[in-house]
């Protein structure tokens, strides 16, 4: 099973299981992301981040390791308030400005690609004035 939802019908087929599952995640942090500036951390094709700014985001900033995927998302949600970096989120000092503020942070099947995941969640903190949401948080 694909971990990444592809926009391109040659490329994928459509599995509504699959969908569904990457469509709950962003359901999630609908009502968090309203006014806000937002960080989608290994956004992937960059539909999440389109979601975040329909539901209200002031602006999204898409980030993935892949430059086909932030490609692909450029092409089809790119817009106003949203945009996509190619990057390692787990270097973000050079894969972002030092002026870029989030008040959200979304970062969804991710952790299990990540090689030091020990050392890398404190380095994700730093550069932010962010609060982390975690699903034990989340409204039941």
């Amino acid at each position: 099973m694909a971990e990444r939802l592809q926009f391109k019908s040659d490329e994928m087929s459509y599995e509504s299981m699959l969908a569904a599952e990457h469509l709950s995640r962003y359901w999630l942090v609908r009502d968090f992301c309203k006014g806000k500036r937002v960080l989608d951390l290994a956004c992937g094709e960059g539909y999440g981040s389109w979601l975040l700014k329909k539901w209200g985001a002031e602006t999204v900033i898409g980030i993935d390791i892949s430059e086909e995927a932030i490609s692909n998302s450029n092409q089809n949600f790119g817009g106003d308030g949203i945009f996509f970096k190619s990057g390692d989120g787990c270097d973000l000092d050079r894969t972002l400005n030092a002026n870029d503020k989030f008040d959200l942070i979304v970062c969804f099947e991710t952790m299990e690609h990540v090689p030091d995941v020990a050392k890398n969640p404190a380095g994700f903190q730093e550069p932010f004035d962010a609060k982390w949401l975690h699903r034990d948080k989340l409204p039941q």
